[in-house]
């Protein structure tokens, strides 16, 4: 994986270089040194793998959220993991809950409605 896909991947799911350090076991300047546009080697492929398995995870999850009349707002972590899977942070939910709705650069999608945890 070269570093512009792996900070593609990881912008595309809405993690922070924070999250992604703490899911990789590495420090947060790591993670944006295995970004920089001028590394001249891929990313190790131990983290690049792991960064495609979270992938697949929350590609799964956006499946089930589209699935949903409502789609929940959490705030607890243990709940949103409940709804929308195992091993995915609470901070993911507002990238999942957008990539769910369906929305795209420049597009008006029709939207399941949002139902903010009380």
């Amino acid at each position: 994986m070269t570093p512009a896909e792996f900070k593609t991947l990881r912008e595309g799911m809405g993690l922070a270089a924070e999250e992604v350090a703490t899911m990789l076991g590495v420090t947060r300047k790591t993670v944006f040194a295995m970004e920089s546009p001028t590394r001249a080697l891929d990313v190790p492929e131990e983290h690049a793998e792991r960064l495609r398995e979270f992938h697949k995870e929350f590609l799964r999850a956006v499946s089930r959220a589209k699935r949903r009349k409502v789609l929940p707002r959490f705030t607890d972590e243990e709940r949103f993991q409940k709804v929308y899977g195992e091993g995915l942070p609470l901070s993911v939910q507002g990238p999942l809950i957008y990539a769910a709705q369906g929305f795209r650069a420049g597009e008006t999608a029709t939207v399941a409605p949002v139902d903010y945890e009380r």
